[in-house]
């Protein structure tokens, strides 16, 4: 070993002028980070990290948070799902973000069989990562450009989840997806059996301490009714937001936050009683509200009974009440 001018700490300040951390998710996940979704069984886990896709191509609030403004390509190991059902999830999720074909074509889904042969990654006889899977996965997404990629489940990964030098192990491969990509890595993980004590996020992840150790952010789902939960985060680089309550709509299989739900009572008192409005005539009223222009363009995005005309052949652009059928 040898040290270099570039161990220096003058080396690496400079190094880093410019440098931030970009927010992929507002206030949330940045991008360039390893990190996890992370709930008990059947608390609609799946479908938050397939309403992120969504939010992400459609560039939608997700949780009520704005997304990244930047185009992204996303790649979704469905390690679980048919295509088919699949397929019937995104169709009805699609129902509220209305994505175009060509949004939609910046996503690609990798099943097992597509991805690593339907096997475990790992050999729990020799404790060593079959790294042909992440290797090819890497090459693909990298010429593809991709900028997002999601696991879902970790455990179908790596198999046996509590002993920490295996999972220490997959876990380092992600890292390498993160850095030979640039990109974010969301891996959709379980909590344990007991009971869980959401005062740490990073510590709810089913199976060995290595995995709370080491990723870089983490949203989990701690379940409270039916279709409610409380949304819990943690953040190695940002600054943790409080726990804040989401709800889930059957109808569209998506989740959002209880600040949402509100956003069309917000519009009902910009609108008046007026069906629709000339956009400028909308942000007038909303400024006179104390409401800044991003906040008003976001209840619009968020809006299930308002939308935004796109103002066709020198015709104005309008804020107008969705029609019913």
């Amino acid at each position: 070993m040898q040290f270099t001018e570039s161990n220096k700490g003058s080396t690496i300040m400079r190094a880093s002028q410019g440098i931030e951390f970009k927010p992929l998710i507002k206030t949330l996940v940045e991008r360039n980070a390893v990190g996890m979704i992370v709930a008990p069984a059947k608390a609609r886990k799946s479908m938050l990290a397939l309403n992120l896709v969504f939010s992400l191509l459609t560039k939608k609030p997700f949780l009520g948070l704005p997304v990244s403004d930047e185009p992204e390509k996303i790649v979704y190991v469905n390690l679980e799902l048919t295509k088919p059902a699949l397929g019937l999830r995104l169709r009805t999720m699609n129902t509220f973000y209305n994505a175009t074909p060509k949004q939609l074509d910046n996503v690609m889904f990798l099943s097992s069989e597509e991805f690593c042969k339907g096997e475990s990654l790992v050999d729990t006889k020799t404790q060593k990562v079959n790294q042909e899977p992440f290797n090819a996965l890497a090459e693909a997404a990298k010429n593809w450009g991709a900028t997002v990629i999601i696991f879902d489940p970790l455990y179908y990964v790596v198999g046996e989840e509590n002993d920490n030098v295996l999972m220490t192990a997959v876990i380092r491969e992600f890292g390498k997806l993160r850095n030979d990509l640039s990109a974010a890595i969301f891996l959709v993980h379980h909590t344990g059996k007991s009971a869980v004590d959401w005062s740490d996020p990073f510590l709810a992840g089913r199976g060995a301490s290595a995995i709370g150790g080491a990723f870089e952010f983490v949203l989990g789902i701690e379940p409270k009714g039916d279709n409610e939960a409380r949304l819990h985060h943690g953040s190695r680089n940002y600054a943790t937001v409080k726990p804040f309550t989401i709800r889930f709509n059957p109808a569209s299989l998506t989740w959002h936050s209880a600040h949402e739900e509100s956003t069309d009572v917000q519009l009902d008192k910009i609108m008046g009683k007026d069906d629709a409005l000339l956009l400028d005539d909308f942000h007038s009223r909303a400024k006179e509200m104390g409401l800044p222009k991003s906040r008003a363009e976001s209840f619009l995005r968020c809006s299930k009974s308002y939308e935004k005309t796109k103002g066709y052949r020198g015709s104005k652009v309008k804020v107008q009440r969705r029609m019913t059928h």
